[in-house]
């Protein structure tokens, strides 16, 4: 009887060892199959990226843009402004000087009357 579980100790053995390597062929299968796909996924999630990317810098490039513009419109708004308030200073400067000498005229010749 020794003898016959020896035999079936090894018998065991062999077949345990054999069903371990089946495992391990078939994990290898499993790891090889789960690394094609996870190069697939980062292979999509890269292609996602380089696309959010893309149109952030796009978004970016059209606000810097607007921007841009709204800038230039604000320069040029205010230069107007500046320049119509200056032509409005110098007309009022203008009619001040005007009315002023006009009132001198008026007193000289009034004094000229008195004289």
């Amino acid at each position: 009887m020794d003898e016959e579980l020896k035999e079936l100790i090894e018998a065991t053995a062999t077949q345990t060892t054999r069903q371990f390597e089946e495992l391990y062929e078939r994990l290898d299968g499993v790891a090889v199959d789960l690394g094609a796909r996870i190069d697939g996924v980062e292979a999509r999630l890269d292609a996602k990226i380089d696309n959010v990317t893309a149109e952030a810098r796009h978004d970016r490039n059209a606000i810097l843009d607007s921007v841009a513009n709204v800038n230039e419109r604000l320069t040029r708004e205010a230069n107007d402004i500046r320049s119509d308030l200056h032509r409005r200073f110098d007309d009022t400067d203008a009619f001040i000087k005007y009315t002023y000498d006009e009132f001198e005229r008026r007193v000289s010749a009034l004094e000229e009357k008195q004289e």
